[in-house]
């Protein structure tokens, strides 16, 4: 886990450009000399940016088999303005563009580690439904399968994902996520029919990742065990966890994908897309939006339908604080759905649901929250549990933590809580428009604020302030 506050001045930094967890690089950059650059290689390499007074860039690649360079300017007659967005709108035009986000998704998102089965889900679906709360999607984590590279949640945990969809559709008119993770354990149920197609890569966390860099493999993988296990039943979103490489190589090390396009030196960045579109672009034909939620993404990424999120951080005020520039970083990468774990996903710091510390935690991440492109709790929460047996058949490698719903923090706290997923709803025609500008335009959705008042020089300095859009400026409470 990881709490560094990146400050939104790149003046003086080195970044590595290997997708790695916590670290998603995306070779973009935006100069205030007033012109936008793309390194595209999708390999290993570094970029270093020169200090205050001296500017420039010097972008390193380990291997160039794969390699341009994209370069676009402010139009001569915007020039006085100094604007960012024409740069943006071209380099959407150039990397694509953006679907529009879809109506559920712009609501508030229910998740936490984790929904172990049907009832479960189905419980906090009707708990909602009588506190007439608007939750727009109710998220399944990982474990959800015996083992990964079944492609199936457990039948006995989920006996009929289609009963499942729809009985939460039913109570809270809301979408439901299901985890799926790129690889397959050897003992997993498509783990043989994987390996003969040749859809298997690098050794991945006790089993192998997936290889979804050949039109071949993506096909297999959509018909034979997505479309009709899951699409077909009513889950038509996804969430694409471990998309950063963690485990592959043999350990969370400096490895990143090989693919069919050469070694991972070459271009393991590549990967990533790829296994969003194995998702994406059969949703895309079918006719519905196409929406997965992903902690690595590369250049381009945003036209597959991305949230990009966080990834494990801790529940602290100081990772609360590292938050805001992060998510302004992204935006401005290109990337313009992105969202954090409301709450922190605990990674060992987190502290017991009815303590006071935990408890203003919430809060103010629900604040945060609330103005962020995507507004999603998620988490491993300490405090009461659901009864479970034991031994527990749904375990399948980790048990769930306790209640990470508005109601988990006690009844002081839930009334807060309520008042922003409420508030939430009421933004819901502003976030429309804005992701139709996002979309059509390729502007970011979180905004530093030198992007409204280019001639403030002050403005740039500011890392704790943004705007959502055009219009509201947000300042959130994090200490």
């Amino acid at each position: 886990c990881s709490s560094d506050l990146v400050p939104l001045e790149r003046n003086g930094q080195t970044l590595r450009l290997l997708q790695r967890k916590f670290h998603v690089s995306i070779p973009f950059a935006y100069s205030s000399a007033g012109y936008g650059f793309l390194f595209n290689m999708p390999g290993y390499g570094s970029v270093s940016v020169g200090s205050h007074g001296v500017g420039g860039m010097s972008w390193h690649a380990q291997a160039a088999a794969l390699l341009d360079f994209w370069v676009t300017t402010v139009p001569a007659q915007a020039l006085h303005k100094q604007s960012a967005e024409p740069i943006y709108e071209r380099y959407a035009d150039a990397t694509g563009h953006a679907p529009e986000m879809r109506e559920d998704a712009l609501l508030f998102w229910q998740s936490r580690l984790r929904y172990m089965t049907s009832s479960v889900a189905l419980d906090v679906a009707s708990k909602y439904q009588a506190l007439g709360l608007p939750v727009g999607v109710l998220v399944v984590d990982y474990y959800n399968m015996v083992q990964d590279g079944d492609f199936r949640p457990d039948p006995k945990c989920y006996p009929s994902l289609k009963d499942l969809t729809g009985g939460v559709r039913k109570a809270i008119n809301a979408s439901v996520v299901f985890s799926i993770w790129p690889e397959a354990k050897q003992n997993s149920t498509e783990f043989e029919a994987l390996k003969a197609a040749g859809c298997l890569l690098n050794p991945d966390l006790g089993g192998f990742a997936m290889n979804p860099t050949t039109e071949s493999c993506r096909k297999l993988i959509w018909e034979q065990y997505v479309k009709p296990r899951y699409f077909e039943q009513g889950v038509s979103a996804y969430w694409l966890d471990e998309t950063d490489g963690e485990g592959t190589g043999g350990g969370d090390g400096d490895f990143g994908y090989n693919t069919s396009y050469g070694p991972a030196s070459v271009a393991s960045n590549l990967w990533v897309n790829d296994w969003l579109r194995t998702f994406t672009e059969p949703v895309a034909e079918s006719g519905v939006a196409p929406l997965v939620l992903a902690r690595g993404v590369w250049a381009g990424g945003q036209r597959h339908g991305v949230v990009l999120w966080s990834s494990d951080i801790e529940s602290t005020f100081e990772e609360l604080t590292a938050q805001v520039p992060q998510g302004i970083h992204a935006s401005l990468s290109g990337i313009p759905w992105w969202t954090s774990d409301v709450g922190g996903f605990g990674c060992g710091r987190e502290q017991p649901n009815d303590s006071p510390y935990m408890q203003e935690l919430m809060v103010r991440w629900y604040q945060f929250g609330t103005f962020c492109p995507v507004f999603r709790t998620h988490g491993l929460r300490k405090g009461q549990k659901e009864p479970r047996p034991s031994p527990d058949p749904c375990n399948h490698g980790t048990s769930s933590g306790a209640g990470n719903e508005v109601w988990s923090y006690g009844a002081e706290t839930q009334k807060m809580l309520e008042k922003y997923v409420i508030l939430r709803k009421t933004l819901k025609p502003y976030l429309r428009a804005l992701a139709k500008n996002v979309s059509a335009r390729g502007v970011p959705t979180m905004r530093p604020l030198w992007w409204e008042f280019p001639h403030d020089q002050a403005a740039v300095e500011i890392n704790d302030q943004y705007l959502l859009g055009p219009h509201l400026l947000v300042a959130p409470v994090t200490t």
